[in-house]
C-alpha cells in the first residue's frame, strides 16, 4: 500500500515539482496538493493522509496552525516539516508539538525519499543543521545558573569556596 502524501505548501512551483519528484517513486503517492491551512484542513478530515509534508512560512499563515489543528483533531498520520530554514526555537515548537522532523529544501531530492520512509517508520527526521541549533540552545548559559536558585546551603559551600580562593 503505498504512503499517501498530503503537500501543503504555498508555492505553486513548489508544489508542483515535488508532487512530481514523489509521484515518481514507488510506494508513494501524493493525495493533494494544498496552499493554505484550511485546505489542508479538509482533505486530512475528508480522506485518509498517512504524511503531511508542511512549509512552515505559508504566506499569511505559519505550517504551526496546521500542526495544532491536527493535534486537536486527532489526526493519525504524521508530519515533517519540509522548508528553506528555521530559527532554532521554532524547530524546538514544532518537534514539541508532535512534528516528526524538519527537512531543507536545500537538500537532495534522495534525501527527502529517505527522510519520508524514516519518518513513516516512526523514526525523526532532523537535518545537520537542525541538530547543532538544538544542541546550541541546551547549552547551559549563566542565566541557568543564577544565585537565586541556589539553596541556602548552595550558597554556603560557594562562599567557602570564594573564600578559600581569597586566602
Amino acid at each position: 500500500m503505498p504512503i499517501r502524501i498530503l503537500l501543503l505548501d504555498d508555492h505553486a512551483l513548489f508544489r508542483e515539482s515535488l508532487a512530481r519528484l514523489l509521484e515518481s517513486e514507488h510506494g508513494l503517492k501524493v493525495v493533494a496538493s494544498c496552499a493554505t491551512v484550511d485546505e489542508a484542513q479538509l482533505v486530512t478530515s475528508s480522506q485518509p493522509v498517512d504524511l503531511v509534508l508542511l512549509d512552515f512560512e505559508l504566506g499569511q499563515e505559519r505550517g504551526s496552525a496546521f500542526v495544532h489543528w491536527a493535534q486537536a483533531a486527532g489526526y493519525p498520520g504524521r508530519i515533517l516539516a519540509v522548508t528553506a530554514g528555521l530559527h532554532e526555537a521554532d524547530t524546538l515548537e514544532l518537534l514539541r508539538s508532535g512534528v516528526a522532523g524538519v527537512f531543507l529544501k536545500h537538500s537532495a531530492p534522495a534525501s527527502l525519499i529517505h527522510a519520508i520512509h524514516q519518518v513513516m517508520s516512526g523514526l525523526a527526521w532532523l537535518d545537520q543543521k537542525s541538530v547543532l541549533q538544538i544542541a546550541r540552545s541546551a547549552e547551559p548559559t549563566a542565566q541557568d545558573f543564577a544565585p537565586n536558585d541556589l539553596t541556602p546551603r548552595e550558597r554556603q559551600v560557594l562562599q567557602a569556596v570564594f573564600e578559600g580562593f581569597e586566602q
